[in-house]
């Protein structure tokens, strides 16, 4: 394994600087992360599975197979798949092969309520229980086309409370939202209504009945977070945005990478000013004024474009204990715990 340095360092200026602990643990890029026992399980990009213990610093690798997706289920069990379409799951006993499907990729796993496994392929939805895929998806008044058979790249997704499978894909023409009832085994799409045109599909995310989006153009400096209630999907935050030309930002211009909302609800999210969070008024269906909880710790240079470069390339946030967790595609996954941030690569 690979010798882990263990520093900690001072990032930027100002009265707004905090403690960085950073820590090497593999070889290549850390791609996906989950919550995992004591800690998190992390997805480097060459395949191998790390389980990190964020009270120990201790980490080691929970598998010598090659595997291209994780996730975990509603019990805390840990899945993956391989670059093979084949799935496992890691057991008391070690890892079950749990099967294989005729499928080009796997993108993800998804779970209902009952923690009944769905995976998202580049076929379409497989049901584990049935064994059969579902593709069909007539999203569009004009025509119909297969879910997975499409050029589509499934670039994240979220499972509600009524075990609709809401999935985000971004193409060169086409920003679309595809919902799939699990307990219908279809896709759903034409039945709702009240959906507004996305710019990017920065990520889906909710808790109970609600259901958020982070909409964003990286082109034009634009962001927002839209909800969906009652056929309805309005800006909860950013209800105009500020600019819309090309050039640097405004200073009160934020660019929203990464958000989750909580039992509380608390939405947090992270923009180029940093890590902030905000009460959600579900009755008014209103995003309150955001408070700032960590300031951006990678503006380099002072220069907007960076902070906001970062922000772009934040894959998902989560929270973890008292701790918060989000994955940057480059530079690692970060835990801020309310003192100092953990950076791990």
């Amino acid at each position: 394994m690979t010798t882990i340095l263990l520093f900690i360092l001072l990032i930027g200026q100002g009265k707004d600087t905090i403690p960085v602990i950073k820590k090497q643990i593999s070889n290549s890029l850390f791609i996906d992360c989950h919550p995992y026992k004591e800690g998190l399980a992390a997805l480097a990009q060459g395949g191998k599975i790390y389980q990190i213990n964020l009270t120990s610093f201790s980490s080691a690798i929970l598998s010598p197979f090659s595997f291209s997706t994780i996730a975990t289920d509603r019990n805390g069990m840990l899945w993956a798949a391989d670059s093979n379409s084949s799935y496992y799951s890691l057991r008391d006993t070690g890892w079950k092969w749990e099967g294989m499907v005729n499928a080009h990729r796997i993108w993800g796993f998804a779970f209902d309520k009952n923690n009944n496994l769905f995976l998202i392929t580049s076929l379409g939805i497989f049901d584990q229980k049935t064994e059969m895929f579902y593709g069909e998806n007539k999203y569009r008044k004009f025509y119909s086309h297969g879910f997975a058979r499409s050029a589509y790249n499934v670039n994240c997704y979220y499972m509600d409370y009524k075990d609709r499978l809401w999935m985000g894909s971004n193409s060169r023409s086409m920003k679309e939202i595809h919902v799939f009832s699990t307990r219908e085994n279809k896709f759903i799409t034409s039945r709702l209504k009240g959906f507004s045109w996305f710019r990017s599909i920065q990520g889906i995310f909710g808790h109970g009945k609600h259901i958020l989006f982070i909409d964003s153009d990286w082109m034009f400096g634009m962001s927002s977070i839209k909800s969906y209630k009652k056929d309805t999907m309005i800006r909860i935050h950013h209800p105009e945005y500020d600019t819309m030309t090309l050039g640097p930002l405004k200073e009160a211009e934020e660019y929203i990478g990464a958000a989750f909302i909580n039992n509380n609800n608390e939405l947090y999210y992270y923009s180029n000013q940093g890590l902030l969070k905000a009460k959600y008024n579900s009755k008014k269906n209103k995003l309150e004024v955001a408070q700032l909880i960590m300031a951006s710790q990678l503006a380099w240079t002072g220069y907007e474009f960076e902070a906001r470069d970062f922000v772009v390339r934040l894959k998902k946030m989560f929270s973890y204990q008292s701790s918060i967790v989000y994955l940057h595609t480059e530079e690692g996954i970060f835990v801020y715990d309310g003192r100092s941030l953990l950076n791990l690569k």
